[in-house]
This record gives C-alpha cells, sequence and structure tokens, in this order.
C-alpha cells in the first residue's frame, strides 16, 4: 500500500507540474487570441465600407436611368402636344360652321397644350409652337364671341306682356322662357371658356341685350297703345268700376319683377358658371350687371310710380334726362280735382291705394331687396305712402267742403254715393289704412257742420266765402255741430280704420247740411225739398252700412241709432215745414165756421139753411185748401224718394198729421148746404179724404209736371 501510494502521489505531482505549465503559458495564448479577434474586425469594416460604397455607386446608377427615362417621356409629351395644334388647327378654324361640341372639345385641348408647352419652354421648338396656339386661341375665342351674340340675338326684343295675366305673373315660380334649354347651354359653355380677368366683350354684350329687351317689354306695356287695348278690353268685360289689382301699374311692377327674377338667374348662370372653379364664381360681377340691366326699366316705374301721384312734368323730365323714351301716359291723380278724388268713375283713389298696398304688402315685395330695386322698394314707396296719407285727409276734407250743385228732385247725391261706395270699397284695403294712419290719430278728428274740423281755426268771414253761412232758422233742425268720434281702443281690430270712417261720416253729414241750405237760398217755398233731399241721403248712407257687414262691424250702434233718429227728425221737420201751413187753413176757418154757425141755435145742425157769412167760411175752407193741396200735391208729386220703405213712411206721416182733421171738416160741414147746387159745392170741396189720401199716396215718385 506505502508503495502504490507513493507512486500516485508522483503522478499528481509531474501533471501538476504540467498544469502549472500551460497556466504560465496561457497569457500569450490569450493575447494572440485578442490579437487575432482584432484583425478580424478590421477585416469586417473594410468589407462593410466596400458595400456601401457600391450601394451609393447602384443608387446613382438608378437615378441615371430614371433621368433618362423621364427625358424620353417628356420628350413623347411634347411631340404629342405638337401634334394635337395639328389635330385641333383644322376644327378650329371652321368657325361657326364647325360642330359645335366638337369646336368646345378642339378648344379645350388647345388650352391644355398651351399650359404644358408654357410650363415646358426649355425644350427646343417649343416657342413657336405656343405662339402658333396662342394665335389659334385668340382666332377661336372671337369665333366664340360671334356664336354668343349670335345666340343672344335670338333673344326676343321684348316680352308681349298682353299675353299675361296677373294671376300668371304674381306666382313666383313664373317664367318667361326667354332661352331655350340648347340656347342657355350654348350661352354658359361659351362663358366657361371666354371667362377670365381682363377678357368681358361677351358679358358687355349680354348686359346690353339683357337691359333693351328688359326695357323693351315694360316699354311696350306704358305706352298708351297698349293702354288703348286694356280699356277695349275693360270696356268688353262693362268694367265700370275699378277692380282690384287690375291697374297697369301694378301689373308693370309685377312684370318688373319677374323679368328681373328671370334675367337674374339668367345672370347668375352664365356669370357664376356652376362646375367651375370656385374663382370664377363672382357674385359681385352679377350684382354689377344687374345694376346695369335693372337701370333704364327702374327708371322708367319710377316715372309711372310719379305720374301716379300726379307729378307728371317731373317725371317727363326725369326721364327724358336719362335719354329714354319720351312717351308717357297721364293717369296722374289730381287731388283738388273731383273726379280725380274718386267721385267719378275714374275711381283714381282706389288705384293709389292698391299700388301702395301692393308694394307694401305685395306677394313680390320681398323680392326687390335681391333685385337691386332700392328705389323701387323704398323711394317709390315713400314718395307713394306720403301722396296716399295726403290724398286719404284731402278726401274726407274734400267731401266736407265739397260744392257740386244739390239734386233738382231730392234724390240721394252723387257724393252721398261716391262716399258710402267709399266706405265700403276702402274696407278691402284695410291693412294699408291701419299702416298709412298709425301715428297720425290727431288727425282723424270729425269735421263739424260748417265743413271745418275743430283743430282748423277759420274766420266766419273766410267760412262765408266759402259758403259755409249758418242755417236759417226754417232749419233749425240739425245734427250736433261735430259728431262724437266712437270710443275705440287702440288695441281694437281696424282701430285707424274705424277713425277714418267716422271722419268720412261726419265729413259727408256735414256737406249734407251744407247742400241742404241751397234748396231755401234758391227759393224759400222749395225748403221742404231740403228735408226731402236730408232723408234720402241719410235713408241711403243708413241702409248702406247696414247692408255691408264690413262697414256694419266698423260703425258703432250709437252712430246708427242716431242717424235713425235723425232721418226720423227729418220726417217730422219736413211736415212741419210743408204741411203746417196746409193744416193752420182747416184750423183758422173751423173757428170762423163754428162762431157762425152758433149765433143760432142749433143751426150747426141744420141741413136746409144756414147764413150767407157761414156759407162763405165754409166755400173758403174748402177752396184754401184744396187750392193749398193742389199747389202742394203737384209741386211735390216731382219729388223723389225711390226707397220705397222710406217713401210710404214719409207718404204715412203726411196721411197722419193732415187727414183726420181734414176729414172731420168734411163730414162736419160737407153736408150743408153752403153752395146752391151739387155741381156748384165740387167747385169749392173738390177732394173728398178718400182721394186726398190716394193722391199722397202718389207722392215722392219723382214724376215731372
Amino acid at each position: 500500500h506505502v508503495s502504490a501510494m507513493t507512486v500516485s502521489s508522483d503522478k499528481f505531482k509531474s501533471q501538476l507540474d504540467v498544469l502549472s505549465s500551460c497556466i504560465d503559458k496561457l497569457p500569450h495564448a490569450f493575447e494572440k487570441v485578442k490579437k487575432a479577434a482584432a484583425s478580424c474586425e478590421k477585416s469586417t469594416v473594410t468589407v462593410s465600407d466596400f458595400i456601401d460604397i457600391l450601394d451609393e455607386r447602384l443608387t446613382s446608377t438608378k437615378i441615371g436611368y430614371d433621368n433618362v427615362s423621364n427625358t424620353i417621356t417628356a420628350i413623347e409629351r411634347l411631340l404629342v402636344k405638337v401634334d394635337v395644334s395639328r389635330q385641333v388647327e383644322e376644327v378650329l378654324q371652321q368657325g361657326e360652321n364647325a360642330d359645335f361640341e366638337a369646336f368646345l372639345s378642339s378648344y379645350d385641348r388647345m388650352e391644355e397644350a398651351i399650359r404644358f408647352i408654357s410650363n415646358n419652354k426649355e425644350f427646343v421648338g417649343a416657342t413657336p409652337v405656343l405662339a402658333k396656339l396662342q394665335n389659334l386661341k385668340y382666332n377661336s375665342q372671337q369665333t366664340l364671341e360671334r356664336m354668343f351674340n349670335t345666340t343672344l340675338h335670338a333673344l326676343p326684343a321684348g316680352i308681349d306682356a298682353t299675353k299675361y295675366t296677373v294671376e300668371k305673373l304674381q306666382s313666383p315660380s313664373h317664367k318667361f322662357h326667354l332661352l331655350d334649354k340648347e340656347s342657355l347651354h350654348t350661352l354658359i359653355c361659351i362663358a366657361r371658356r371666354l371667362y377670365t380677368e381682363t377678357t368681358s366683350d361677351y358679358l358687355r354684350v349680354f348686359t346690353r341685350k339683357m337691359s333693351q329687351l328688359f326695357f323693351n317689354s315694360l316699354k311696350a306695356w306704358f305706352t298708351p297703345s297698349y293702354a288703348q287695348k286694356r280699356d277695349a278690353y275693360w270696356k268688353s268685360k262693362n268694367i265700370t268700376h275699378y277692380d282690384r289689382g287690375s291697374h297697369g301699374f301694378i301689373f308693370g311692377v309685377l312684370l318688373y319683377v319677374r323679368l328681373a327674377e328671370n334675367i337674374l338667374e339668367l345672370c347668375t348662370a352664365i356669370v357664376n358658371m356652376p362646375n367651375t372653379p370656385a374663382e370664377r364664381s363672382n357674385p359681385d360681377l352679377v350684382t354689377q350687371i344687374m345694376e346695369i340691366i335693372v337701370d333704364a326699366p327702374l327708371t322708367l316705374i319710377l316715372k309711372e310710380g310719379k305720374i301716379i301721384v300726379g307729378d307728371v312734368d317731373e317725371a317727363k323730365e326725369e326721364f327724358e334726362k336719362k335719354g329714354s323714351h319720351s312717351g308717357y301716359s297721364s293717369s296722374g291723380l289730381n287731388v283738388d280735382g273731383l273726379t280725380e278724388l274718386g267721385f267719378g268713375r275714374n275711381n283714381q283713389v282706389y288705384i293709389l291705394l292698391d299700388v301702395v298696398d301692393n308694394l307694401t304688402f305685395g306677394s313680390f315685395t320681398r323680392s326687390f331687396s335681391s333685385l337691386y330695386s332700392s328705389k323701387l322698394s323704398t323711394e317709390l314707396k315713400a314718395n307713394l305712402r306720403t301722396k296716399a296719407s295726403q290724398f286719404l285727409f284731402k278726401y274726407a276734407q274734400s267731401i266736407a267742403i265739397h260744392q257740386g250743385k244739390e239734386t233738382s228732385d231730392g234724390i240721394v247725391h252723387e257724393i252721398t254715393n261716391s262716399t258710402v261706395h267709399f266706405m265700403r270699397k276702402v274696407f278691402e284695403y284695410n291693412a294699408v289704412l291701419e299702416d298709412l294712419f298709425r301715428g297720425r290719430e290727431k288727425e282723424l278728428v270729425p269735421y263739424s257742420a260748417d265743413g271745418f274740423s275743430p283743430h282748423e281755426h277759420s274766420s266766419q268771414q273766410d267760412k262765408k266765402k266759402k259758403g259755409f253761412e249758418r242755417m236759417p232758422s226754417s232749419l233749425a233742425l240739425q245734427p250736433p255741430a261735430t259728431p262724437p268720434v266712437p270710443e275705440f281702443s287702440s288695441n281694437v281690430e281696424y282701430y285707424h280704420l274705424r277713425m277714418y270712417i267716422a271722419l268720412l261720416i261726419s265729413s259727408l253729414t256735414s256737406n249734407l247740411h251744407n247742400k241742404a241750405k241751397q234748396y231755401s237760398r234758391h227759393n224759400s217755398s222749395m225748403t221742404e225739398l231740403s228735408y226731402i233731399f236730408l232723408i234720402n241721403n241719410h235713408n241711403y248712407m243708413l241702409n248702406a252700412i247696414v247692408g255691408d257687414k264690413n262697414v256694419q262691424a266698423i260703425v258703432s250702434s250709437e252712430q246708427l241709432r242716431r242717424t235713425e233718429e235723425l232721418i226720423r227728425s227729418y220726417i217730422e221737420r219736413y211736415f212741419v215745414t210743408s204741411w203746417r201751413g196746409t193744416l193752420k187753413i182747416l184750423e183758422a176757418n173751423v173757428t170762423t165756421i163754428d162762431e157762425k154757425l152758433q149765433k143760432k141755435k142749433n143751426l150747426l145742425h141744420q141741413t136746409t139753411h144756414i147764413s150767407k157769412s157761414a156759407r162763405h167760411a165754409i166755400k173758403t175752407l174748402f177752396k184754401n185748401f184744396s187750392d193749398d193741396f193742389e199747389a202742394k200735391y203737384h209741386q211735390q208729386r216731382c219729388y223723389n224718394v225711390p226707397d220705397a220703405k222710406l217713401r210710404s213712411e214719409v207718404q204715412q206721416s203726411i196721411k197722419k198729421g193732415l187727414l183726420p182733421q181734414y176729414r172731420e171738416c168734411v163730414i162736419k160741414y160737407g153736408p150743408l148746404p153752403f153752395s146752391k147746387s151739387v155741381e156748384k159745392k165740387h167747385k169749392y170741396l173738390r177732394y173728398q179724404p178718400e182721394t186726398v189720401e190716394d193722391m199722397l199716396s202718389h207722392l215722392f215718385e219723382g214724376i215731372l209736371h
């Protein structure tokens, strides 16, 4: 064992020495490995740099290839564009003879070639080609402008307004179809290609043509020949009173608005050109063009508006300054003339109200601001409103101071008929009147019986000059000096219209009483006719108010009650004025006869013998009564009370006041022997009570002598 262990120890030691020797050599080996690794890394970096260099060279080669390719492509495109000029030149040079769509297509290709070559001028040969194309474009534009003008000249010189009605023109969707679809398409296509910031000749042509068409259409409507045609039409339809909305000026304004709308639509389509770049949408240019187009037509409308309010000379002068046509109508309103005040058949007061109504509340009013017609919606409307207000107040005043002749038979006067008709008609324009009178309540003061409103202070001498003397005592019964204004709250419907109707009624009442004075001034024996006149006129006014639900709703019940009482008082006063003297004949003679018959006892009841003085008194009674009755009957038989009910009422008032006493006299004295024979008795007692009653039933039928 010991021996074995020794051997193993030596072996171990020997191996340990080997290991120690290897460890000593290890650093040298590490250094060698380290150096080898460094050498390998260096080689790797060299390979990487070589790869980068190679990549750069490949990239440069690719760029060079692409440049060659692009150059070849550009040259090919240039050759194509140069060839385009040859292809389109033949079509474009045909001008108007070429197919329109082919011409437009060739024009577009030419413009595309011009843009391309302009961006590639560095290529050899580009400059002469570009010059040739520019010259071709100029000639093509001239051709397009001629096509544009030719298409526009196909438009009518003007619109024949007689082919249209107010109802058609009142529709906002109404179209005049100035151009067919094909022509409109032609204009838009041409305008799309001609539009530039500097090229506008075609727009000037368009503006001039539209302005002429617009103006000629309105001028034709407002010329006398068309007025004559309208008058002939109205005559054929037996139109005697003005029909709302039928005045030519209203039709002219409607025509203006609808034409302006149509032309605006056409102008927008041509100038703004839909489906084109945004920079070609030019609303300011549309506005400028439309202002030029509507200038002359608007001047014509304003001139006609001035004529309506009576400024004929001013309208003509202003219009001729514009260099427009010199023909003008003469349908102006003169607020100082009776006929023009609407008492006649012209009814021009309704025309003025109707025009103001249409300009203020018409269906086309909202279109004015969009049609570059501020003067039409402001200046003209303001002038017409002012004139309308003046006219309405002047109308009421003219009713109160009207100096027309009274009627010969006491029938309803024209002024009453016209005023009543006006009260009915004016309700149609209630919105206008409410608008016009708002803020002017103090001016809506009823007129007094002398024809002056309370706030007008005139001397008695001035009033006498105008024919407003006080009524004679025989006509003492008259309405209050100033009829009271109905009590209306400002929030009541038709507040201002109610006040104006009250003003008209008071004005008419005042005038009727002034006219009634004229009968007694001409002939004192005709005083009773003044009451027949008042009875007829007030009754007509009352029936007209009651018979019209609109007017009746406006007039107060108190006003109606007072009018009824006034008519009854006139009937009573008529009897007193006319037949009171006849009654006095009976009363005075009855007393005398009774005194003479009472001188002898019971002679009053005798039928055989009466005194000579008694006979004479009875003869005087019957003769005077018969003479007076005959005179009044024949005189008043020509008086006229057309209303059958009213006529019967007046007749009954006479019968009730006269017949009872006359019948008593006939019964009492008729049987007495006041004459030698029956024949001679009839010479005095000419009318039995029944005959008188029958004759009275035929009074006031307007039968001439």
